[in-house]
């Protein structure tokens, strides 16, 4: 017999704008005592994590895509690589391989600050389909209470997860935030939200003095914006700016 709770969210997630089915996705997942929701898409050709969802503290998710985390994220690479769900603890021998000294190793003892006690991984792969996605929920108690937890409900926990990635995996990847998607850039393009705010004032044809104006910072200010934008999308012009970020989803 289903649990009331996945009855709610079938009855629910469907019927869901995309912003919606993301706090009704965090919410089911807090009920089994996951504090964070993870959720990534993989393009399947070229391995490249495309983008992400997460309820994590805004400052964290920054500091992971400046410091292109994704690339060297072990979660990221087992999802990349295995098809079965994973329960992972800091204090016990795992199935991630994680090399001292490595960038995984320092992503792991940073995160761990923000809670990160235990986690349960769920790969999700679809032959008929070019993308993988995956889950890594994240809990704050330790590897035995959670494996409680899943030995009573794992099922439950398997079927939500794949209603709410049914989902989630129809929202359009684009550089401004929707359903809390957060695209991943990669080393070529890691374009701050206060560039992309000047991005999106270019689109709208204004100018420099202007967008000063609009984001309540100096002239100079936006020229070094232009500049670094410039730089990072190796674009030669403001026009030439602005049509590269729309083609890579920086804007819409």
């Amino acid at each position: 017999m289903l649990e009331s709770k996945l009855i709610d969210l079938i009855d629910n997630i469907d019927k869901c704008d995309d912003e919606t089915a993301w706090q009704k996705a965090t919410e089911f997942f807090e009920q089994y005592g996951f504090h964070i929701t993870n959720f990534g898409l993989i393009d399947k050709s070229s391995q490249q994590l495309l983008g992400f969802h997460s309820n994590m503290r805004n400052e964290w998710m920054q500091y992971y895509m400046d410091m292109n985390y994704a690339a060297d994220d072990p979660f990221v690479s087992y999802v990349k690589e295995s098809h079965n769900s994973l329960l992972y603890c800091n204090k016990t021998k795992n199935d991630l391989v994680i090399e001292k000294g490595s960038r995984a190793e320092d992503m792991l003892l940073e995160v761990k600050q923000e809670g990160f006690e235990s986690s349960y991984c769920i790969p999700i792969h679809n032959n008929h389909e070019d993308r993988v996605t995956g889950f890594n929920l994240v809990s704050e108690m330790s590897a035995i209470e959670l494996q409680k937890i899943l030995s009573k409900h794992e099922n439950e926990i398997k079927l939500g997860a794949a209603l709410i990635n049914n989902k989630m995996k129809t929202i359009p990847i684009t550089g401004v935030a929707k359903g809390q998607w957060k695209p991943n850039f990669h080393n070529e393009i890691l374009i701050s939200e206060r560039e992309i705010e000047v991005l999106k004032w270019l689109s709208e044809g204004n100018r420099n003095d202007r967008i000063a104006e609009k984001m309540n910072i100096a002239a100079v200010t936006v020229n070094f914006h232009l500049s670094e934008i410039k730089r990072k999308l190796g674009s030669k012009t403001r026009e030439q700016s602005v049509a590269i970020a729309f083609k890579k989803g920086l804007l819409r």
